[in-house]
């Protein structure tokens, strides 16, 4: 009832600058730890943020701060938690005595919930921590993209409150892998396939393409992932395209099989590719007939689904 008579110039109004986290360096530390970054499964960003004061429609003071958000995602459960920070950086002339009050959430069938502190009165170097915990509900066979969204409302007594409104990177849960948990990650970051430095000739053999191919494809900082392929058909149409007997011939010799890469499991497999872009190379079937594994226990790791981005280091 108190702010039913207030006039429009008793207002607070609040200015919040975007987040633009960018991805990690394969390797490098956490994105938790470098703020405004993100890898397959955490994301740090940090936005500033102004309260401004009016009275009469006219400033009469303002707040400065900075939030710090950072989620934890874990390819093993469909349960995560984010850390969240807000610092008062200064409080000038009649901006004292204004309040926050957090509101978050996670889209249809997410839960969340905000153990941030709410009606706390922002002084300078202050800061509210809180935590905010995730519980996805995706089902077995099922894929859900989303992203948490936050709003944060300010007050003051004798002002029309004001508030703002953003959201994090994207995520998604998925329950598609049958022999593993439901878990979540952050698609849009393309992950780095190791496993090939366990298979010596098949590595030398991506090696080999990786650095004669004008486009460099699944090399790490090419700007050129591979993309899962999950089609069992098309990865058959693709190693007949580049290993088939008609384009190869047979085996040159006893225990040796044809190798291809791009993998055929990837869109970018078969002949998909310019020829300098792609190649074979007889390998030993001990090798060939582990790949496969690897390649599936390396996807399932970082659950990268069909059309996921990914690189391949050797």
């Amino acid at each position: 009832m108190a702010n039913a008579a207030l006039g429009p110039g008793e207002q607070l109004q609040v200015a919040l600058s975007p987040a633009r986290p960018l991805a990690a360096a394969d390797g490098g530390v956490s994105a938790a730890a470098v703020c405004n970054r993100y890898n397959r499964t955490q994301v740090c960003q940090s936005v500033t943020f102004r309260v401004n004061v009016l009275r009469n429609r006219r400033p009469v003071g303002y707040l400065t701060g900075h939030i710090t958000q950072a989620i934890v995602f874990n390819t093993k459960s469909r349960s995560f938690r984010e850390n969240f920070a807000l610092k008062t950086t200064g409080v000038h002339g009649q901006a004292g005595g204004v309040r926050e009050t957090l509101a978050v959430s996670c889209g249809g069938g997410c839960k969340a919930r905000s153990g941030v502190p709410a009606g706390r009165v922002l002084h300078t170097g202050a800061t509210i921590k809180g935590k905010i915990t995730y519980a996805d509900g995706v089902r077995p066979g099922k894929v859900h993209s989303t992203a948490s969204r936050y709003t944060l409302t300010f007050t003051k007594p004798g002002y029309t409150p004001g508030a703002v409104s953003w959201t994090s990177i994207g995520y998604r849960c998925d329950d598609t892998i049958k022999t593993q948990r439901p878990g979540c990650v952050i698609p849009r970051y393309a992950p780095t396939m190791t496993a090939m430095r366990k298979l010596p000739h098949i590595a030398a053999n991506i090696r080999r393409i990786q650095t004669r191919g004008p486009g460099h494809y699944g090399r790490p900082g090419s700007g050129h992932p591979l993309h899962r392929l999950t089609d069992k058909k098309q990865q058959n149409d693709n190693r007949r395209a580049v290993c088939g007997r008609k384009v190869v011939g047979p085996p040159p010799r006893p225990g040796v099989s044809c190798d291809e890469y791009p993998f055929a499991s990837s869109r970018e497999g078969g002949t998909k590719l310019g020829k300098k872009d792609r190649g074979t190379a007889w390998v030993p079937s001990s090798e060939q007939n582990k790949q496969a594994g690897y390649i599936t226990s390396s996807h399932n790791a970082q659950r990268v689904l069909n059309g996921d981005a990914f690189y391949v280091s050797v």
